[in-house]
């Protein structure tokens, strides 16, 4: 189901008049389908609750945009470790890769050492944005 779901949103990527950039296109693939399977999971989470008062209870907009964070996060480490030679091997992520695609979205880039793929003890995330204006009103974000 996600390899049909990375296809189709590649496939719209391209019908929009992109052109195929590894990077963008890849980080566009995950968005997208962590994106998908987050609302899967709130959606059960909503309709199979055990506790009958919180069932059926939408989260708050500030709620879901924490938890996509954590988990875009948590693939950007995911995406960081991945790149060991030492580890993978041959399976091993071109560290290349991992920055064209990340490249843009992290927490004080200009900051971060050029070999923040492999130096230990640095933080790398994306930020963690207040919403803009009324979060009623603001279509900027996810709610």
């Amino acid at each position: 189901m996600q390899h049909n779901i990375q296809l189709q949103s590649k496939q719209l990527y391209l019908c929009l008049g992109h052109s195929e950039r590894t990077g963008a296109t890849r980080l566009f693939l995950i968005a997208t389908s962590e994106c998908a399977f987050l609302l899967w999971k709130i959606r059960c989470e909503r309709l199979l609750d055990d506790n009958k008062e919180t069932r059926n209870i939408t989260p708050a907009p500030q709620e879901v945009r924490n938890r996509l964070i954590a988990t875009l996060n948590e693939r950007l480490e995911c995406d960081r470790i991945r790149t060991s030679w030492k580890r993978y091997q041959s399976k091993a992520l071109p560290g290349k890769l991992v920055l064209r695609t990340w490249s843009g979205t992290l927490l004080n880039e200009m900051s971060l050492p050029e070999d923040w793929l492999e130096a230990n003890g640095v933080l790398v995330g994306i930020a963690n944005c207040p919403p803009r204006g009324n979060t009623a009103l603001d279509r900027s974000g996810i709610g």
